[in-house]
Protein backbone atom coordinates (compact mmCIF):
# COMPACT_ATOMS: atom_id res chain seq x y z
CA UNK A 1 0.00 0.00 0.00
CA UNK A 2 2.81 2.38 0.87
CA UNK A 3 4.67 1.59 -2.35
CA UNK A 4 1.58 2.29 -4.45
CA UNK A 5 1.17 5.69 -2.78
CA UNK A 6 4.80 6.55 -3.50
CA UNK A 7 4.38 5.45 -7.10
CA UNK A 8 1.30 7.59 -7.59
CA UNK A 9 3.07 10.64 -6.12
CA UNK A 10 6.04 10.15 -8.43
CA UNK A 11 3.63 9.77 -11.36
CA UNK A 12 2.13 13.15 -10.50
CA UNK A 13 5.62 14.67 -10.36
CA UNK A 14 6.47 13.14 -13.73
CA UNK A 15 3.27 14.52 -15.27
CA UNK A 16 4.08 17.99 -13.92
CA UNK A 17 7.29 18.23 -15.99
CA UNK A 18 6.46 16.05 -18.97
CA UNK A 19 5.90 17.48 -22.42
CA UNK A 20 3.06 15.90 -24.31
CA UNK A 21 4.29 17.23 -27.63
CA UNK A 22 7.08 15.90 -29.82
CA UNK A 23 9.32 17.25 -32.57
CA UNK A 24 8.53 20.68 -33.94
CA UNK A 25 5.35 20.85 -31.88
CA UNK A 26 7.49 21.17 -28.75
CA UNK A 27 8.97 24.37 -30.16
CA UNK A 28 5.46 25.65 -30.91
CA UNK A 29 4.45 24.93 -27.31
CA UNK A 30 7.48 26.90 -26.09
CA UNK A 31 6.62 29.89 -28.29
CA UNK A 32 2.94 29.89 -27.26
CA UNK A 33 3.94 29.64 -23.60
CA UNK A 34 6.46 32.49 -23.82
CA UNK A 35 4.21 34.84 -25.83
CA UNK A 36 1.25 34.24 -23.51
CA UNK A 37 3.61 34.90 -20.60
CA UNK A 38 4.65 38.23 -22.10
CA UNK A 39 0.99 39.22 -22.55
CA UNK A 40 0.07 38.25 -18.98
CA UNK A 41 3.13 40.01 -17.59
CA UNK A 42 2.26 43.20 -19.49
CA UNK A 43 -1.38 43.21 -18.37
CA UNK A 44 -0.40 42.36 -14.78
CA UNK A 45 2.17 45.15 -14.56
CA UNK A 46 -0.33 47.57 -16.08
CA UNK A 47 -2.88 46.65 -13.41
CA UNK A 48 -0.32 47.11 -10.63
CA UNK A 49 1.06 50.45 -11.85
CA UNK A 50 -2.43 51.94 -12.23
CA UNK A 51 -4.07 50.27 -9.28
CA UNK A 52 -6.61 53.07 -8.71
CA UNK A 53 -7.75 52.94 -12.34
CA UNK A 54 -7.89 49.15 -12.23
CA UNK A 55 -9.90 49.30 -9.01
CA UNK A 56 -12.46 51.61 -10.63
CA UNK A 57 -12.70 49.27 -13.66
CA UNK A 58 -13.26 46.31 -11.35
CA UNK A 59 -15.88 48.32 -9.41
CA UNK A 60 -17.70 49.02 -12.71
CA UNK A 61 -17.86 45.25 -13.23
CA UNK A 62 -19.51 44.76 -9.84
CA UNK A 63 -16.50 43.93 -7.66
CA UNK A 64 -15.97 45.66 -4.30
CA UNK A 65 -14.47 49.14 -4.48
CA UNK A 66 -11.29 48.31 -2.55
CA UNK A 67 -8.01 47.45 -4.27
CA UNK A 68 -7.51 43.94 -2.85
CA UNK A 69 -8.95 41.95 -5.76
CA UNK A 70 -7.28 44.07 -8.51
CA UNK A 71 -3.98 43.81 -6.65
CA UNK A 72 -4.24 40.01 -6.35
CA UNK A 73 -5.22 39.67 -10.01
CA UNK A 74 -2.35 41.94 -11.04
CA UNK A 75 0.12 39.93 -8.95
CA UNK A 76 -1.20 36.65 -10.35
CA UNK A 77 -0.85 37.90 -13.92
CA UNK A 78 2.61 39.40 -13.32
CA UNK A 79 4.12 36.45 -11.46
CA UNK A 80 2.29 33.88 -13.61
CA UNK A 81 3.46 35.69 -16.73
CA UNK A 82 7.07 35.59 -15.54
CA UNK A 83 6.73 31.89 -14.74
CA UNK A 84 5.42 31.27 -18.25
CA UNK A 85 8.17 33.34 -19.88
CA UNK A 86 10.96 31.32 -18.26
CA UNK A 87 8.98 28.07 -18.18
CA UNK A 88 9.25 27.38 -14.47
CA UNK A 89 6.21 25.78 -12.86
CA UNK A 90 4.50 26.10 -16.23
CA UNK A 91 1.46 23.95 -15.51
CA UNK A 92 0.91 25.57 -12.10
CA UNK A 93 1.05 29.05 -13.66
CA UNK A 94 -1.20 27.99 -16.54
CA UNK A 95 -3.77 26.58 -14.11
CA UNK A 96 -3.88 29.76 -12.03
CA UNK A 97 -4.08 31.98 -15.10
CA UNK A 98 -6.78 29.79 -16.68
CA UNK A 99 -8.90 30.18 -13.53
CA UNK A 100 -8.22 33.90 -13.70
CA UNK A 101 -9.41 33.99 -17.31
CA UNK A 102 -12.61 32.12 -16.44
CA UNK A 103 -13.29 34.89 -13.92
CA UNK A 104 -12.43 37.52 -16.54
CA UNK A 105 -14.84 35.92 -19.03
CA UNK A 106 -17.65 35.88 -16.47
CA UNK A 107 -16.97 39.48 -15.40
CA UNK A 108 -16.72 40.64 -19.02
CA UNK A 109 -20.02 38.97 -19.93
CA UNK A 110 -21.78 40.90 -17.20
CA UNK A 111 -20.56 44.37 -18.13
CA UNK A 112 -19.72 44.25 -21.83
CA UNK A 113 -22.86 42.55 -23.15
CA UNK A 114 -23.15 44.96 -26.09
CA UNK A 115 -19.50 44.67 -27.13
CA UNK A 116 -18.55 41.03 -27.88
CA UNK A 117 -14.99 42.00 -28.86
CA UNK A 118 -14.14 42.61 -25.19
CA UNK A 119 -14.80 38.94 -24.52
CA UNK A 120 -12.41 37.73 -27.23
CA UNK A 121 -9.14 38.40 -25.40
CA UNK A 122 -10.08 36.56 -22.19
CA UNK A 123 -11.40 33.64 -24.26
CA UNK A 124 -8.22 33.54 -26.34
CA UNK A 125 -6.02 33.65 -23.25
CA UNK A 126 -8.14 30.94 -21.62
CA UNK A 127 -7.71 28.73 -24.69
CA UNK A 128 -3.94 29.33 -24.68
CA UNK A 129 -3.68 28.47 -20.99
CA UNK A 130 -5.65 25.27 -21.49
CA UNK A 131 -3.27 24.35 -24.33
CA UNK A 132 -0.19 25.09 -22.20
CA UNK A 133 -1.74 23.15 -19.32
CA UNK A 134 -2.19 20.15 -21.62
CA UNK A 135 1.00 20.40 -23.72
CA UNK A 136 3.47 21.26 -20.99
CA UNK A 137 6.35 23.70 -20.92
CA UNK A 138 7.94 22.93 -24.27
CA UNK A 139 11.59 22.22 -24.95
CA UNK A 140 12.98 25.68 -24.13
CA UNK A 141 12.01 26.00 -20.49
CA UNK A 142 13.44 25.74 -17.01
CA UNK A 143 11.00 22.88 -16.39
CA UNK A 144 12.69 20.93 -19.20
CA UNK A 145 16.13 21.67 -17.77
CA UNK A 146 14.93 20.60 -14.34
CA UNK A 147 13.51 17.40 -15.83
CA UNK A 148 16.85 16.67 -17.51
CA UNK A 149 18.68 17.34 -14.26
CA UNK A 150 16.38 15.01 -12.35
CA UNK A 151 16.83 12.38 -15.03
CA UNK A 152 20.62 12.59 -14.76
CA UNK A 153 20.85 13.04 -11.00
CA UNK A 154 18.35 10.50 -9.76
CA UNK A 155 17.72 8.31 -12.78
CA UNK A 156 14.09 9.38 -12.90
CA UNK A 157 12.83 8.94 -16.45
CA UNK A 158 10.39 11.68 -17.33
CA UNK A 159 9.70 10.56 -20.88
CA UNK A 160 6.17 9.36 -21.56
CA UNK A 161 5.35 5.66 -21.72
CA UNK A 162 4.12 5.87 -25.32
CA UNK A 163 7.48 7.13 -26.62
CA UNK A 164 8.69 4.65 -29.29
CA UNK A 165 12.30 5.45 -28.36
CA UNK A 166 11.71 3.73 -25.01
CA UNK A 167 10.22 0.58 -26.47
CA UNK A 168 12.45 0.01 -29.52
CA UNK A 169 15.76 -1.60 -28.46
CA UNK A 170 17.42 -0.57 -31.76
CA UNK A 171 17.14 3.14 -30.95
CA UNK A 172 19.88 4.43 -28.62
CA UNK A 173 18.32 6.25 -25.70
CA UNK A 174 19.78 9.36 -24.16
CA UNK A 175 17.95 11.49 -21.58
CA UNK A 176 15.19 13.40 -23.36
CA UNK A 177 16.53 12.45 -26.78
CA UNK A 178 13.87 13.34 -29.32
CA UNK A 179 13.71 12.94 -33.03
CA UNK A 180 11.62 15.04 -35.36
CA UNK A 181 8.93 12.94 -37.00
Amino acid sequence: MNASRATSRSDVAVEFFRNRTRGRHTLVASVIRALAGVAFFYFGITKLFDLSGTTSQFAAMGFPGNSTIPFLVGMLETVGGLMLIVGLGTRLAALGLAINMVGACIATLGIMAGHPTFLLLPLLMLALMLYVLWAGPGVYSLDERLANWLDGKFGITLAPAYDPELTDPNIPRTPHHRRDP
